[in-house]
């Protein structure tokens, strides 16, 4: 993105012949008392100023992003408030159905063009990650350490009494409560994590769980070699350093050093200082039996947690991770494609795409990717472009202009086909074709397998090329309805 242009100075700051004026306003009123009230008038005229600015002011900080992450994020699309956003979107959204402020943002960070590479013409597609993706990966990661977590989410309120640890909220948290405990933990107060838990899970009382956990003897307290691997290098070697012993080799031999050497006043004095609490067998086995919730909780692929509870058992047993995923999106693309909402559709082959490559299945990764370049190229984000009262407002020609290549040709999408390049195989085309989702083509199948040897075989991807292509299709397409 270019330079932002500097802020022009405002209009309504404070000259210094007002500052005069308001001066001699206050000494006219307390002198003359013929003129009061002139003087009383000119010092409400500054105050109204003085107003004015600070108000501006204030309104400048909101535009620098320096109030909320939520206020930070529409700032950096471009967005002055979040109807604005569920207003730019309305036209790719069923009417019978309602976008929220969640969906909108995430719709706008896949199909804001200022968030992909535009300097597609004679480029090469170098393998970094799509900035779009990365950008909306973490402010989801990062967004619940913030105050206004509870506004961007709705949750049911959960508060932990014991009775009701069989909750799948609350097998949920103890899971990732434990996972973190691996390597030791601390119990903490509420405020140390609840509003995170509290925002994506409900849980508004984390702290009482935790200590719940060590009570029920799923932690215990830390060994002395465990209490020892906490502490640094550095002050290991000093502790042997005190002791007259050697400060060489790596840390577990400084930590058998150390034990060896100290007497048990010394050990029991360390393990009595360390809060930290690790897993008791019954901990590692409750964390095998719920490892599926932890792998949710780091990446949840755009599912939510009620359609992850409805499809994590089958038959009474417990579904493994992908598995429970691969059902939950598949549901979704049902439902999508039954209300012909491509868009949406889209993304959840995007987020099959990323299962079946986290999972190591390649080649059915690289076949998703290809549907969702199969949308992109048939502008199935786009929803406004086919409607009739749209282009006749705007003009062919103006809406051809809204076809980005950018977008089209995605470049996180590009890089992965390009790392898959070994699973190709051009079956996958037919496979992808022959689906027939969307009611039009404008990018047939030769289109695709053209692009695709251009991308395997050609050291720069035109992708401006293709665009203009999709773009001359558009038009002899969008003809036939005017």
């Amino acid at each position: 993105m270019g330079k932002r242009k500097k802020n022009k100075k405002s209009t309504n700051s404070l000259s210094g012949l007002e500052i005069c004026i308001a001066l001699l306003g206050i000494g006219v009123v307390l002198t003359i008392g013929i003129v009061r009230v002139v003087g009383f008038i000119i010092i409400v005229y500054l105050i109204k100023k003085i107003y004015k600015v600070l108000e501006l002011k204030i309104q400048e900080t909101h535009k620098n992003g320096t109030v909320t992450p939520m206020q930070k994020l529409l700032n950096f699309l471009h967005i002055k408030n979040i109807e604005e956003t569920t207003a730019r979107l309305s036209n790719d959204i069923p009417k019978n159905e309602v976008m929220t402020e969640q969906d909108a943002i995430q719709e706008l960070f896949f199909a804001n063009s200022e968030f992909a590479n535009s300097k597609t013409e004679n480029t090469q597609f170098s393998v970094e990650r799509n900035p779009s993706f990365d950008a909306y990966n973490d402010y989801c990661q990062n967004i619940a350490n913030h105050e206004d977590y509870r506004a961007f989410n709705n949750y049911t309120e959960i508060t932990f009494t014991g009775r009701n640890f069989d909750i799948p909220e609350v097998q949920l948290c103890a899971a990732i409560l434990l996972s973190g405990s691996q390597n030791g933990s601390k119990i903490r107060d509420d405020n140390h994590y609840s509003l995170y838990f509290e925002g994506r899970y409900g849980i508004v009382n984390i702290s009482k769980l935790h200590q719940w956990l060590y009570e029920q003897e799923y932690l215990r307290p830390a060994l002395l070699s465990e209490a020892l691997s906490l502490y640094k290098i550095s002050e290991l070697k000093t502790i042997l350093e005190s002791l007259g012993l050697k400060k060489g080799g790596n840390k577990s031999v400084l930590i058998d050093r150390i034990i060896n050497g100290i007497d048990d006043d010394e050990k029991s004095r360390i393990v009595s200082q360390c809060k930290h609490l690790f897993l008791t067998e019954k901990g590692h086995i409750f964390l095998e039996e719920n490892d599926d919730y932890v792998m949710y909780h780091k990446k949840s692929y755009g599912v939510s947690f009620e359609e992850f509870k409805k499809h994590r058992f089958l038959q009474g047993r417990n579904r493994k991770f992908y598995d429970t995923i691969f059902q939950s999106l598949s549901e979704c693309a049902y439902i999508y494609q039954r209300k012909k909402n491509f868009s949406k559709l889209e993304m959840i082959y995007f987020h099959l795409s990323e299962v079946f490559y986290d999972e190591g299945k390649y080649d059915l990764s690289l076949q998703y990717t290809l549907y969702r370049l199969y949308f992109s190229t048939n502008l199935s984000s786009n929803r406004f472009l086919f409607e009739k009262d749209f282009v006749e407002f705007n003009g062919i020609e103006n809406c051809k202009k809204r076809i980005n290549s950018a977008v089209i040709f995605n470049q996180y999408t590009l890089n992965r086909i390009i790392e898959l390049k070994d699973s190709y195989n051009d079956y996958f085309l037919n496979v992808v074709y022959n689906s027939c989702i969307l009611p039009y083509c404008l990018f047939d199948k030769m289109d695709m397998a053209d692009a695709i040897y251009d991308l395997y075989n050609n050291e720069y991807f035109d992708a401006e090329f293709y665009t203009n292509l999709i773009r001359t299709n558009y038009e002899e397409y969008i003809k036939q309805f005017l």
